[in-house]
């Protein structure tokens, strides 16, 4: 199959010539089926690897570190370092 073919060549497996012939023969409707195969597979592992949503409960954590100082007053700000990550105040 002319798929298998052209990513083992990509992956080093055949050679650079035998590259070049392939894609000389290679047609639109051949490059739009590559280019949904890529991305198919792609976005799979992407599925497999990603961890699903989650709400995770930190007010023991804080109030662990909190009491570790000599601070007994005042503001605490917790600081998150990624985008896909928010942090939620609930009052009671």
């Amino acid at each position: 199959m002319w798929l298998n073919r052209i990513i083992s060549s990509f992956f080093g497996i055949r050679k650079k010539s035998e590259l070049s012939k392939d894609l000389q023969n290679i047609s639109f409707g051949k490059v739009i089926l590559l280019f949904l195969s890529l991305n198919l597979i792609f976005i799979g592992i992407i599925l497999i690897i990603t961890k699903p949503k989650s709400l995770n409960e930190i007010t023991d954590e804080v109030k662990d570190v909190c009491s570790r100082t000599c601070i007994k007053d005042g503001m605490l700000t917790i600081y998150n370092r990624h985008t896909s990550c928010s942090l939620m105040i609930m009052e009671n």
